[in-house]
């Protein structure tokens, strides 16, 4: 059971914000996404983008121990797993390998050399070992095409991931898997068949503009914060939340293709 307490105190003018308090019984899970070392950036991206949402659509929001972080202004940020979510790579072979094994207490989705994983820590890790942390010396996400929006369809539904472009290439990987999988368990609708799929870098002044603009649509949103990156659990990065109020650094929409477009022609 999962339970998370803000307590505030009114002492004359002055409000006192004292730490919050959570009590839960979180299983020691983990998120493995794994990326082949032979595929271009573009399909690293992707595939984890794509393997981590369909995985998060797969097992759902429960699942994933989804805990809310409030910042100093009250404002909250939901659909972020308090379980690490590690992103490794290999080979060929060995993700071919894994992408075939049907484990107990697993699940996994695999495109296109793409392997997500979510389960026991204690499961996942022999599983992984002939991989390796990935740590790219470059960037992996490019930035966004602001010059093709016009060509984007505005039917059916779509999705849209934008990353602060000043984040270091492993740390905004991050960011997206942890979106990604937070934004497919929380969407309802069917994922098969995407009008575009845009994933890519930009200015954290776009970003808070797409979010404006989404902001009294009916769509399925995710952000991402930098303090999210701070400590090495949930709890230290939940704690820095309600100090300060964050900077976003990413966000993730699913929704009716128009929408999204609309929202991001306010960006040119």
């Amino acid at each position: 059971m999962l339970s998370y307490v803000r307590k505030s105190i009114v002492l004359g003018a002055t409000l006192m914000t004292i730490q919050p308090t959570i009590s839960a019984e979180i299983a020691d899970n983990r998120l493995y996404g794994i990326v082949c070392d032979k595929s271009t950036p573009e399909e690293q991206t992707q595939g984890v983008n794509q393997t981590a949402r369909n995985l998060g659509h797969l097992i759902g929001a429960k699942a994933l121990a989804q805990l809310p972080y409030i910042d100093l202004e009250g404002q909250v940020y939901p659909a972020i797993s308090a379980f690490p979510f590690i992103i490794m790579k290999g080979k060929p072979g060995p993700l071919t390998t894994l992408a075939s094994l049907s484990v107990e207490g697993v699940t996994m989705v695999s495109i296109s050399n793409t392997v997500t994983a979510f389960g026991s820590t204690s499961i996942l890790q022999p599983l992984t070992k002939k991989f390796s942390i990935f740590k790219p010396t470059s960037a992996v996400m490019q930035p966004v095409d602001l010059s093709s929006i016009g060509s984007l369809s505005e039917e059916g539904i779509a999705s849209i991931a934008l990353v602060d472009q000043d984040l270091e290439s492993g740390k905004a990987l991050n960011a997206l898997a942890h979106m990604s999988v937070g934004a497919g368990s929380t969407y309802t609708g069917d994922l098969t068949s995407l009008a575009y799929d845009w994933v890519g870098t930009t200015s954290q002044d776009h970003i808070a503009k797409f979010a404006n603009a989404l902001s009294s649509e009916t769509v399925t949103l995710v952000r991402f914060l930098d303090t999210m990156h701070l400590g090495p659990t949930y709890r230290e990065q939940i704690a820095a939340t309600l100090t300060r109020t964050p900077k976003v650094t990413g966000i993730y929409a699913i929704g009716a293709a128009a929408v999204l477009k609309k929202a991001l022609l306010l960006l040119k």
